[in-house]
């Protein structure tokens, strides 16, 4: 029988013989096996059968290991800066610039995509939505994503943004000096890029939830993104260690913030 892992960082898959893995006889084989086989740094492994050793065994030793292979590291080094290229060109593209633009909003940018390189599900999001047609404009008091078409069809989307304005989601008391309540700006442009996602990726599914009904507020559609972006944080804060909010409304304040990825 053979063991199937799933590198969740690089959504890789990686078939190991289970007498390999079984009872952690030898993890030297099995960390040379990742080593060949995944290119990239596995942050996290899932398995498909019980095995007798904690994922999180195996995580820290492939990571150490990955880590004191000058190889990996160099490769690593190269995926991120392709990674972080590719991120920039695409919100660099679909941004539309106006005069009246801070000029701080092109290094913003490449804060930003510099940021979300670290996360494989926001680089898959906006490898998804790179080829369709949206734009971000700035705006200093609006979030907003507002889809242009019919009611069968959804044929651009537009993203109200401030790269300087984070979101408090929460009003209640204990969320006054609590920062697990607030979202980057950086983290706030993801729920607009939810949005933008559920119009020109899974249009059909944002039109029956009535995305494009003009006379009602889309509740099914707003709660159907709260759930993507509370499922994206939690995926972000697994890999960084830093707590995200998790709401179940469409409530907030917007506050300043010192730079594109601050809470304050």
């Amino acid at each position: 029988m053979n063991i199937k892992k799933k590198c969740t960082y690089f959504h890789e898959i990686l078939t190991i013989p289970s007498y390999i893995v079984k009872n952690n006889q030898p993890l030297g084989l099995l960390k040379h096996l990742c080593s060949l086989m995944v290119l990239y740094i596995p942050f996290s492994f899932a398995a498909s059968d019980n095995i007798a050793n904690p994922v999180a065994e195996f995580k820290i030793s492939l990571v150490t290991y990955s880590f004191k292979n000058p190889q990996s590291r160099e490769i690593l080094t190269k995926k991120k800066n392709h990674d972080v290229d590719k991120i920039f060109k695409i919100l660099s593209t679909h941004y539309k610039q106006k005069p009246s633009d801070p000029d701080y909003i092109q290094s913003d940018l490449e804060e930003m995509a510099k940021y979300y390189s670290q996360f494989p599900h926001v680089v898959t999001l906006l490898t998804k939505l790179q080829s369709k047609d949206w734009t971000l404009n700035y705006n200093q008091n609006t979030w907003s994503t507002i889809a242009k078409g019919n009611a069968l069809n959804v044929d651009s989307a537009t993203i109200q943004f401030n790269s300087r304005s984070a979101a408090m989601l929460k009003f209640n008391n204990g969320c006054k000096h609590n920062f697990v309540c607030i979202a980057s700006p950086a983290d706030a442009l993801l729920h607009e890029l939810l949005h933008a996602l559920s119009m020109l990726v899974n249009t059909e599914e944002f039109i029956q939830q009535g995305g494009m009904n003009h006379f009602r507020y889309p509740y099914k559609h707003e709660y159907s993104v709260i759930q993507a972006e509370n499922a994206l944080y939690a995926s972000m804060s697994r890999i960084d260690g830093i707590k995200r909010p998790q709401r179940n409304e469409h409530m907030g304040r917007k506050i300043i913030a010192s730079c594109v990825t601050c809470i304050k």
